[in-house]
């Protein structure tokens, strides 16, 4: 039977309040419930709560990351500038980085860019490209371009030298 832990706590502060100690608080509760229900060292830190004068037995609130993260303002700091890394966005990393992953984000050569493409992206790319194909028309500068695994690699080596 699994027990909840305010329960084992409410019995924790009935020892207590015997004035009983902290192993003999486990022993009793562990023969009533079962083997392993609570440990020596819970009931301890209990009994030391218990005796600082507060005996609430609900956990105390925690620190630790965000629940809630506005997305619409991390949207706009990264829109600002997208070289900003999750250290530099907030004191949760991994938080923030499934937070820009859902709003579409990708981190990609030092920047956070959209994973997927938007109508503006792509109409930018295309002017892009355009002005590529008339630059080259001009002077030929992609028969100098190497590709591999669709990367492209500017090769333009005239001479070598070692350092």
């Amino acid at each position: 039977m699994a027990t909840q832990p305010t329960m084992i706590r409410s019995c924790l502060l009935y020892e207590f309040k015997l004035g009983r100690n902290a192993t003999q608080a486990a022993k009793n509760i562990c023969t009533a419930f079962g083997e392993g229900t609570v440990s020596e060292r819970t009931a301890q830190k209990w009994f030391q709560r218990f005796s600082s004068g507060d005996e609430s037995i609900e956990d105390l609130p925690r620190s630790g990351r965000p629940l809630l993260v506005d997305e619409d303002k991390l949207k706009d700091a990264v829109e600002s500038d997208s070289s900003q890394t999750c250290q530099e966005l907030a004191v949760s990393v991994e938080t923030i980085r499934l937070h820009l992953h859902a709003i579409g984000k990708a981190w990609k050569l030092s920047r956070w860019v959209p994973h997927k493409l938007s109508i503006d992206n792509k109409k930018q790319r295309l002017t892009i490209c355009t002005s590529l194909l008339s630059r080259h028309n001009v002077e030929p500068f992609l028969d100098r371009l190497l590709t591999c695994d669709e990367k492209w690699i500017v090769y333009n080596n005239t001479k070598r030298c070692y350092h």
